[in-house]
């Protein structure tokens, strides 16, 4: 009979010596705390995703807590064939609360498991070995003090060299476990990244979780970088790149997000063989779909009642599209006209409406800067409170600060006004100097705002409407310009730091 953990094509079971071999169960023991540690962190974020639902997570939980005190209470009992401590509380948990024990170990392996069960037991290790430290540097401190003036002879090359006291002596023993205690300090800092999410090799397309007291996932980027449409206009309206061709196309860059715009695929919103095709394309790719940006749907901010609403109802298609695709919002505009309160009320009211629609789906409604008043940061910013949603953000736009042909808004104040309300951001660019760096917005100085000030930590979609290059040359020059100011923001800043 084969080995039911991993030998489902052999017609018969490992040689004995094999099972002595591969068995970890007679060491691996020692990390019970922590493999339910581990298990009940990654099932709560299974849970938090949708992907098993409360009413297991709760039962898998229970069950957890009862297979630890079993084993606190001597009354477990660990199998050899079972191989190892994972397996052994798995089996455990599925004899006692059944079917939802199999949907714990649901996009994760034993492989990254084990490095999370290994590092949480080193970790653990550590904090017991520096406690021990400091109750022996408080010995020695008190035998110090207590022979302050305690006159010994100092040795240095074995021979006397100068009068000490005890306390002096002792205080540099003191001093000697201070440094090991730093070279721990150290280890732990290094080794204290969850690998949850790295699955069996390559990673999962599911959030990895985060046991109790990790400072994040290994190698995680401080942000991620998508691909906005409209970066590929000219290739796409001249023909040779359709909608569906677009996320094969963004893969080639090595972009795994994209932003669509929704005048490319404007009578697809509800085809449903479309979207499927669409999302099986994005799955095939291992792309992610991120927004939909929206576009001729009429004035949300209109002054007739009547035409704003029938815009409202408009943008709904696009709302369910972003739901069956996977994206998290759909970007609107706040056109409008009338003053400047009255154009804040007006847009205000028409965000707000489809806020509730978009509330039903779990889709945001993020409104970018895109002429008019809502290239003045305070008017969309004053907009976006009076809209009064929790569902209603802004996607800051480095370029589209120009209010009026003679007007500009500074980009930089501006974007950090509207960044409290990001939901996303663009970053637009046009043309490049010999240095790759963008001659018309100054990407350190952004992304100091944006990630540093307001620590943004989602993505940052590439959106390239020059013509000097290349659109795929725009696009490229982008990227690197990105990803070497992200390099540089991540020595800059601290480690673990959390954001949006």
């Amino acid at each position: 009979m084969s080995n039911k953990m991993w030998g489902g094509r052999f017609g018969e079971g490992p040689d004995r010596i094999m099972e002595e071999i591969n068995a970890s169960i007679g060491f691996d023991q020692r990390f019970f705390a922590q493999d339910i540690e581990g298990s009940k962190a990654h099932c709560r974020m299974l849970a938090e995703t949708g992907i098993i639902s409360r009413a297991d997570a709760d039962q898998i939980i229970a069950g957890l807590d009862a297979v630890l005190a079993e084993i606190e209470g001597g009354k477990f009992e660990f199998r050899r064939d079972l191989e190892d401590i994972h397996m052994n509380v798995e089996s455990r948990l599925a004899d006692l609360i059944g079917a939802a024990a199999g949907r714990l170990h649901t996009a994760r392996s034993r492989n990254d498991q084990v490095a999370t069960d290994f590092k949480l037991w080193v970790r653990d290790a550590i904090d017991q070995i520096d406690a021990g430290l400091v109750a022996f540097q408080q010995a020695l401190l008190a035998r110090a003090e207590e022979h302050a003036d305690t006159i010994m002879p100092g040795f240095t090359h074995l021979q006397t060299a100068q009068p000490v006291t005890w306390g002096h002596h002792m205080m540099a023993y003191v001093e000697m476990f201070a440094r090991d205690r730093s070279r721990f300090r150290d280890a732990r800092k290094r080794m204290n990244e969850c690998p949850l999410g790295a699955a069996a090799l390559a990673g999962t397309a599911v959030l990895p979780a985060a046991a109790p007291g990790f400072r994040r996932s290994p190698a995680a980027p401080l942000f991620e970088i998508s691909l906005a449409q409209w970066s590929l206009h000219r290739t796409l309206r001249s023909g040779q790149l359709d909608n569906l061709g677009f996320p094969k196309q963004a893969r080639k860059f090595g972009i795994t997000g994209v932003e669509y715009v929704n005048s490319f695929w404007k009578d697809k919103a509800r085809d449903q063989a479309y979207l499927q095709e669409l999302k099986q394309r994005c799955d095939g790719e291992g792309v992610r779909s991120v927004l939909i940006m929206c576009d001729g749907e009429g004035a949300l901010g209109d002054p007739d009642a009547q035409q704003r609403g029938k815009a409202v109802e408009n943008h709904h298609q696009w709302i369910e599209a972003a739901k069956f695709l996977g994206c998290g919002s759909i970007r609107v505009n706040a056109q409008s006209r009338g003053s400047w309160e009255e154009q804040q009320k007006l847009a205000a009211d028409g965000l707000h409406r489809l806020c509730e629609y978009g509330d039903t789906f779990g889709i945001d409604v993020i409104v970018e800067n895109h002429g008019g008043y809502s290239s003045n940061g305070r008017w969309l910013a004053e907009t976006l409170k009076l809209a009064d949603h929790p569902r209603c953000g802004a996607l800051p736009d480095f370029g589209n600060f120009r209010i009026r042909h003679d007007e500009m808004y500074d980009r930089y104040f501006g974007t950090d006004q509207l960044m409290p309300f990001a939901r996303g951001v663009s970053a637009k660019s046009h043309d490049f100097d010999e240095q790759g760096e963008e001659i018309h917005t100054d990407y350190r100085k952004m992304l100091d705002i944006v990630v540093g000030k307001h620590r943004w930590r989602g993505y940052i979609g590439i959106e390239y409407e020059g013509g000097k290059h290349s659109e795929d040359d725009g696009i490229l020059l982008t990227k690197r310009l990105l990803e070497r100011e992200r390099e540089r923001l991540t020595r800059q800043l601290a480690p673990g730091e959390g954001g949006k």
